[in-house]
Protein backbone atom coordinates (compact mmCIF):
# COMPACT_ATOMS: atom_id res chain seq x y z
CA UNK A 1 0.00 0.00 0.00
CA UNK A 2 1.30 3.39 -1.05
CA UNK A 3 1.46 6.10 1.66
CA UNK A 4 1.14 9.79 0.20
CA UNK A 5 2.53 12.68 1.64
CA UNK A 6 1.54 16.07 0.89
CA UNK A 7 4.25 18.76 1.28
CA UNK A 8 3.34 22.74 0.73
CA UNK A 9 5.90 25.44 -1.02
CA UNK A 10 7.04 25.59 2.63
CA UNK A 11 8.08 22.55 3.43
CA UNK A 12 5.41 21.09 5.78
CA UNK A 13 4.24 17.93 5.81
CA UNK A 14 0.65 16.48 6.14
CA UNK A 15 0.39 13.35 6.55
CA UNK A 16 -3.43 12.98 7.19
CA UNK A 17 -4.65 12.34 3.57
CA UNK A 18 -7.47 15.11 4.06
CA UNK A 19 -5.51 16.97 0.89
CA UNK A 20 -6.22 14.01 -1.07
CA UNK A 21 -9.74 13.98 -0.96
CA UNK A 22 -9.20 16.44 -4.37
CA UNK A 23 -8.12 15.52 -7.34
CA UNK A 24 -4.55 15.47 -7.49
CA UNK A 25 -2.85 18.46 -10.12
CA UNK A 26 0.44 17.96 -10.01
CA UNK A 27 2.70 14.17 -10.61
CA UNK A 28 3.32 11.77 -7.47
CA UNK A 29 6.99 10.86 -7.01
CA UNK A 30 6.82 7.69 -5.47
CA UNK A 31 10.15 6.53 -3.00
CA UNK A 32 11.12 2.81 -1.66
CA UNK A 33 12.05 2.14 1.89
CA UNK A 34 14.16 -0.57 3.20
CA UNK A 35 14.68 -1.45 6.30
CA UNK A 36 17.94 -3.06 6.80
CA UNK A 37 16.30 -4.56 10.54
CA UNK A 38 13.22 -5.87 8.69
CA UNK A 39 10.65 -7.33 10.59
CA UNK A 40 12.78 -7.53 13.53
CA UNK A 41 12.72 -3.69 14.55
CA UNK A 42 9.18 -3.85 15.61
CA UNK A 43 10.07 -6.48 18.31
CA UNK A 44 6.50 -7.55 18.49
CA UNK A 45 7.09 -12.19 18.55
CA UNK A 46 9.08 -13.68 21.16
CA UNK A 47 8.39 -17.77 19.69
CA UNK A 48 10.55 -19.19 22.13
CA UNK A 49 9.26 -17.13 25.44
CA UNK A 50 12.97 -16.78 26.17
CA UNK A 51 11.96 -12.53 26.54
CA UNK A 52 14.41 -11.34 23.47
CA UNK A 53 12.15 -10.63 20.56
CA UNK A 54 12.58 -12.64 17.47
CA UNK A 55 16.03 -11.56 15.56
CA UNK A 56 18.13 -11.05 18.55
CA UNK A 57 20.21 -12.28 20.93
CA UNK A 58 20.24 -11.40 24.64
CA UNK A 59 20.60 -12.24 28.34
CA UNK A 60 19.75 -10.86 31.49
CA UNK A 61 16.39 -9.14 32.61
CA UNK A 62 14.79 -9.32 28.80
CA UNK A 63 11.51 -8.99 28.23
CA UNK A 64 8.30 -7.61 25.62
CA UNK A 65 6.38 -5.08 27.21
CA UNK A 66 4.05 -2.45 25.71
CA UNK A 67 5.19 -0.15 22.75
CA UNK A 68 4.75 2.20 20.51
CA UNK A 69 4.65 0.27 16.78
CA UNK A 70 2.05 -2.65 17.00
CA UNK A 71 1.91 -4.12 20.71
CA UNK A 72 4.97 -5.08 22.15
CA UNK A 73 8.71 -2.88 22.45
CA UNK A 74 11.71 -4.91 23.58
CA UNK A 75 12.54 -4.08 27.60
CA UNK A 76 15.71 -4.70 29.27
CA UNK A 77 15.99 -4.26 33.65
CA UNK A 78 18.80 -4.82 35.39
CA UNK A 79 19.71 -4.20 39.34
CA UNK A 80 23.28 -2.69 39.31
CA UNK A 81 26.12 -5.09 40.54
CA UNK A 82 29.95 -4.62 40.04
CA UNK A 83 30.01 -8.30 40.24
CA UNK A 84 27.83 -9.52 37.76
CA UNK A 85 27.34 -8.52 33.80
CA UNK A 86 24.36 -6.74 32.34
CA UNK A 87 24.57 -8.25 28.94
CA UNK A 88 23.22 -6.64 25.77
CA UNK A 89 20.95 -7.46 23.04
CA UNK A 90 22.14 -7.88 18.89
CA UNK A 91 20.87 -8.75 16.21
CA UNK A 92 21.22 -12.17 15.01
CA UNK A 93 21.64 -11.90 11.30
CA UNK A 94 24.43 -9.36 10.22
CA UNK A 95 23.86 -6.22 7.55
CA UNK A 96 25.69 -5.82 4.34
CA UNK A 97 28.24 -2.78 4.49
CA UNK A 98 30.27 -0.57 1.92
CA UNK A 99 33.02 1.57 3.52
CA UNK A 100 31.28 5.18 2.91
CA UNK A 101 27.60 4.34 2.92
CA UNK A 102 25.06 7.02 4.59
CA UNK A 103 23.36 5.41 6.98
CA UNK A 104 20.19 6.64 9.18
CA UNK A 105 19.02 4.86 11.79
CA UNK A 106 15.97 5.72 14.00
CA UNK A 107 14.01 4.15 16.96
CA UNK A 108 11.53 5.13 19.79
CA UNK A 109 13.07 4.82 23.17
CA UNK A 110 12.20 5.55 26.59
CA UNK A 111 14.38 4.83 30.60
CA UNK A 112 13.86 4.16 34.10
CA UNK A 113 15.63 4.26 36.83
CA UNK A 114 15.71 5.06 40.79
CA UNK A 115 19.31 5.97 40.83
CA UNK A 116 18.53 9.18 42.85
CA UNK A 117 21.81 10.99 40.48
CA UNK A 118 20.37 9.30 37.38
CA UNK A 119 23.53 9.54 35.15
CA UNK A 120 22.69 10.96 31.45
CA UNK A 121 25.19 8.53 29.74
CA UNK A 122 24.14 4.95 30.74
CA UNK A 123 21.78 3.92 28.18
CA UNK A 124 23.15 3.56 24.81
CA UNK A 125 22.32 1.72 21.49
CA UNK A 126 24.91 1.17 18.54
CA UNK A 127 25.70 0.14 15.40
CA UNK A 128 28.92 -1.87 15.57
CA UNK A 129 31.27 -2.81 12.46
CA UNK A 130 32.82 -6.32 13.06
CA UNK A 131 32.01 -8.42 16.50
CA UNK A 132 34.55 -6.55 18.79
CA UNK A 133 35.53 -3.42 16.34
CA UNK A 134 36.35 -0.15 17.41
CA UNK A 135 34.39 1.69 15.10
CA UNK A 136 30.62 2.05 16.19
CA UNK A 137 28.16 4.78 16.38
CA UNK A 138 25.83 5.17 18.93
CA UNK A 139 22.37 6.86 20.15
CA UNK A 140 21.99 7.69 24.18
CA UNK A 141 18.36 7.27 25.65
CA UNK A 142 17.74 10.17 27.82
CA UNK A 143 13.59 11.00 28.37
CA UNK A 144 11.30 8.90 30.54
CA UNK A 145 8.57 8.92 28.33
CA UNK A 146 8.61 7.12 24.11
CA UNK A 147 10.55 9.51 22.65
CA UNK A 148 12.33 9.37 19.10
CA UNK A 149 16.31 9.07 18.35
CA UNK A 150 17.62 9.03 15.38
CA UNK A 151 21.09 9.69 13.75
CA UNK A 152 22.70 9.97 10.37
CA UNK A 153 26.47 8.30 9.79
CA UNK A 154 28.87 6.18 8.00
CA UNK A 155 31.90 3.96 8.65
CA UNK A 156 35.22 3.55 7.26
CA UNK A 157 34.76 -0.61 7.47
CA UNK A 158 33.19 -2.77 4.58
CA UNK A 159 32.85 -5.43 7.51
CA UNK A 160 28.94 -6.12 8.11
CA UNK A 161 27.03 -4.83 11.13
CA UNK A 162 25.23 -5.43 13.76
CA UNK A 163 23.13 -4.03 15.95
CA UNK A 164 23.60 -4.28 19.54
CA UNK A 165 21.26 -2.88 22.31
CA UNK A 166 21.17 -1.40 25.50
CA UNK A 167 24.78 -1.15 26.44
CA UNK A 168 25.21 0.44 29.90
CA UNK A 169 28.75 2.18 30.98
CA UNK A 170 29.14 0.01 34.78
CA UNK A 171 31.49 2.81 35.70
CA UNK A 172 28.74 5.10 35.99
CA UNK A 173 26.12 3.03 37.60
CA UNK A 174 25.09 3.02 41.27
CA UNK A 175 25.42 -0.23 42.81
CA UNK A 176 21.71 -2.08 43.83
CA UNK A 177 19.82 0.88 41.77
CA UNK A 178 17.52 -0.59 38.86
CA UNK A 179 17.76 0.25 35.38
CA UNK A 180 14.98 0.06 32.35
CA UNK A 181 14.74 0.79 29.22
CA UNK A 182 12.81 0.14 26.49
CA UNK A 183 13.20 0.37 22.41
CA UNK A 184 10.67 0.05 19.32
CA UNK A 185 10.16 0.97 16.04
CA UNK A 186 13.74 0.15 15.27
CA UNK A 187 14.79 1.24 11.28
CA UNK A 188 17.98 1.41 9.34
CA UNK A 189 18.23 2.85 6.27
CA UNK A 190 20.60 2.70 3.24
CA UNK A 191 20.93 6.45 2.12
CA UNK A 192 23.18 6.20 -0.17
CA UNK A 193 21.55 3.07 -2.00
CA UNK A 194 18.58 5.39 -2.28
CA UNK A 195 20.28 7.68 -4.04
CA UNK A 196 18.98 10.59 -5.91
CA UNK A 197 15.74 12.90 -4.49
CA UNK A 198 12.77 12.92 -6.40
CA UNK A 199 12.88 16.72 -8.23
CA UNK A 200 10.59 18.18 -6.21
CA UNK A 201 12.40 17.13 -3.07
CA UNK A 202 15.57 18.28 -4.50
CA UNK A 203 14.09 21.55 -5.48
CA UNK A 204 12.77 21.92 -1.67
CA UNK A 205 15.63 21.54 0.06
CA UNK A 206 18.28 22.49 -2.29
CA UNK A 207 20.60 19.06 -2.32
CA UNK A 208 20.44 16.57 -5.19
CA UNK A 209 20.39 12.89 -3.22
CA UNK A 210 19.36 11.72 0.48
CA UNK A 211 22.35 10.96 2.02
CA UNK A 212 23.19 14.96 2.10
CA UNK A 213 19.83 15.64 3.30
CA UNK A 214 20.40 17.04 7.42
CA UNK A 215 18.61 14.63 10.10
CA UNK A 216 15.81 16.11 10.95
CA UNK A 217 14.92 16.63 7.48
CA UNK A 218 15.54 12.81 7.03
CA UNK A 219 13.41 11.97 10.41
CA UNK A 220 10.42 13.74 8.97
CA UNK A 221 10.03 12.02 5.74
CA UNK A 222 11.44 8.65 6.66
CA UNK A 223 8.83 6.57 8.46
CA UNK A 224 8.63 3.33 10.10
CA UNK A 225 8.69 0.40 7.78
CA UNK A 226 8.82 -3.54 8.86
CA UNK A 227 10.58 -4.17 6.02
CA UNK A 228 10.25 -2.15 2.19
CA UNK A 229 7.50 -0.13 1.78
CA UNK A 230 6.75 2.85 -0.82
CA UNK A 231 6.01 6.33 -0.02
CA UNK A 232 5.48 8.91 -2.34
CA UNK A 233 5.37 12.91 -2.29
CA UNK A 234 3.89 15.62 -4.29
CA UNK A 235 3.88 19.41 -3.34
CA UNK A 236 0.94 22.25 -3.32
CA UNK A 237 0.95 24.02 -6.73
CA UNK A 238 -1.13 26.76 -5.79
Amino acid sequence: MQTIYYIDRYGNIDRTGFRYKKTPTVKIYPVTLTNLIGVYGNFERDSNGDGVADGWYGTLGASLDSGVIGSYSQKKSYVADTNSSWGTFKTLFKIPYTSGDVLFWSFYGKKNTDDPDDPTAYRILYVLSGWDAGEFTNLIIQSETWARYYKKFSLTTDDPLWVEGLYINHSVLTDGCLYEAWVDGMCLYNLTAMGILPPLLQELYEVETWAELPEDVLASLLVYTDSIATIGFTFDDV
